[in-house]
């Protein structure tokens, strides 16, 4: 086996994991942006310690300025992470069934009782009365 081989896997990987979320999601993402998102998600799994822009410049085959930019896109243009982290546990896994999601309680904001809100549906704060 080569030094390689267990690479060209995880980008395979990537690949088929981006393209199963594109498709559920309907994001149009070019074929150019795909091919960069495998590249830094390589380069995140590789380098080790803090990863910014400049040592993914480094490290990788773009300058500094392209991660920059294709990392701050809009929102229509930009890939569902959920969908993608999904998909790819699906392909890992092998299950095509339902999967449970757990957030640890160390990301939920603890809410005082007297500034309690309620979040409405596009994710402003409203006072509780």
């Amino acid at each position: 086996m080569k030094f390689s081989e267990p690479l060209s896997q995880y980008e395979k990987l990537l690949k088929d994991a981006i393209q199963a979320s594109v498709k559920e999601s309907g994001a149009k993402l070019a074929k150019t942006f795909q091919n960069l998102l495998v590249e830094m998600l390589t380069l995140y799994m590789i380098l080790p310690r803090k990863i910014n822009f400049t040592q993914l410049a480094r490290y990788g085959s773009h300058c500094e300025q392209t991660y920059r930019q294709n990392f701050n896109r809009r929102k229509k243009d930009c890939i569902d992470w959920l969908l993608l982290n999904l998909s790819l546990a699906r392909h890992v896994l092998d299950l095509d069934a339902l999967l449970a999601i757990a957030i640890a309680p160390c990301y939920i904001s603890q809410i005082r009782k007297e500034d309690s809100f309620i979040l409405d549906g596009s994710g402003r704060a409203v006072r509780e009365r």
